[in-house]
């Protein structure tokens, strides 16, 4: 984090590559030997993310599971996958966008997670398990805050409502709640 905001969108895959994101998953099993880690612009992660992607984009399930490499290849592809996890519901979790736009409102639930309309909870959404309800000083979770306010300065827009996912459960990968 070096405050000059130039480091945006310039992976096309995740730097630690050695983890494989695989959790079980019926609909869209793992192909053995496939590592489903973040790849494209808003990093799609998970053997059942890249079904579901392949599904929704591709109209086969399983091309983005044999070949997931493939987002890194091709870069109309990349942002296909950006957008559609943007848009799509995650299984228990609304979809960005429906955050950002104010459809989704909070269950009880949710409420009594922490979790709120606003920046953070598409925090929560992308990234949750490794960034929210571990304090206000995380990293991570501070540097997606800061490219946040950064990029409204340019557009002339103030936002400072739930910015932070600091204080919310995460939802759990596979977990319906």
């Amino acid at each position: 984090m070096d405050d000059t905001f130039t480091d945006g969108l310039m992976y096309i895959h995740e730097k630690n590559t050695t983890s494989a994101y695989i959790a079980e998953n019926d609909e869209y099993p793992p192909v053995p030997g496939k590592k489903y880690y973040g790849r494209g612009p808003v990093q799609l992660s998970y053997n059942g993310n890249y079904g579901y992607a392949g599904d929704c984009i591709l109209g086969d399930d399983k091309l983005l599971l044999n070949n997931p490499d493939l987002i890194e290849t091709d870069p109309v592809l990349a942002f296909k996958t950006a957008i559609y996890f943007w848009m799509m519901p995650q299984t228990h979790k609304p979809s960005a966008h429906d955050v950002m736009i104010g459809v989704w409102q909070p269950k009880a639930s949710d409420t009594a997670k922490g979790r709120a309309p606003g920046f953070g909870m598409t925090i929560n959404i992308v990234n949750g398990e490794l960034e929210c309800n571990k304090g206000e000083n995380l990293y991570n979770m501070k540097d997606r805050l800061k490219f946040y306010q950064y990029f409204l300065g340019k557009l002339g827009v103030k936002d400072n409502t739930n910015c932070s996912c600091g204080k919310m459960q995460p939802y759990l990968y596979g977990v319906n709640e």
